[in-house]
């Protein structure tokens, strides 16, 4: 299953990713739908990271946060 979308760009911004495109070989829709995908990919990679995670501020229990926060958030 499809939709279709119809949307308005600045002439600057069609005329930059059309270059893009040309240079790639690839049709606008294509290039479209790849761009969509790696914004996905990028926000949802975002919101997963535990750096990005915003928890309660408080006492963790720890006593060498800043030496080890990278241990703590990314195991």
């Amino acid at each position: 299953m499809s939709q279709r979308i119809t949307i308005k760009i600045p002439d600057r911004v069609a005329k930059a990713f059309n270059q893009i495109l040309n240079r790639k070989k690839k049709e606008l829709q294509e290039g479209i739908i790849e761009a969509i995908n790696e914004y996905i990919e990028q926000k949802t990679r975002y919101t997963e990271d535990s750096f990005f995670k915003i928890g309660s501020s408080g006492n963790s229990g720890f006593s060498n946060v800043s030496q080890n926060h990278d241990k703590y958030l990314y195991g």
